[in-house]
């Protein structure tokens, strides 16, 4: 297998969300940080429902988000506008790869070897085997 292009043998075997409702949210417009964090808390609880190891990035990410916001509230960056932005624009890449991968179709590369990995358990954190229980520390 060539290196740089990851190649699927076999189709997608993944619970994704059948929730109509996440598939829309995720498909809406991210204009703030907090439309970041309801996002993210959006997936984590469908994670979390489901035992779902596509719940590990947005719990760190969520936990990330919440302190940047923290920070931009307490003027802790030189240009709370600019890092809101950034946050936005860089949880946007993740959101529409996820969206993308429940619609089963296929995302990024970089998005469709992390989620894979999810799913194949490829990627292992530690010997934590219950993703509920690495949610929840994540979290």
């Amino acid at each position: 297998m060539d290196k740089g292009n990851l190649e699927i043998a076999h189709p997608i075997q993944s619970p994704l969300p059948k929730s109509e409702a996440l598939v829309e949210m995720l498909s809406s417009r991210v204009t703030s940080i907090g439309d970041v964090i309801d996002r993210l808390s959006a997936i984590l609880q469908w994670a979390l429902a489901n035992d779902s190891r596509l719940g590990y990035f947005p719990a760190l990410y969520r936990k990330v988000t919440v302190s940047v916001q923290n920070g931009i509230q307490q003027d802790a960056f030189d240009d709370g506008k600019r890092m809101e932005q950034l946050d936005i624009i860089f949880a946007s890449r993740y959101l529409d790869a996820f969206r993308t991968w429940c619609t089963g179709r296929l995302p990024t590369q970089s998005w469709r070897l992390a989620f894979l990995s999810t799913v194949t358990g490829i990627v292992r954190v530690g010997e934590l085997r219950s993703p509920r229980r690495v949610i929840e520390i994540l979290s």
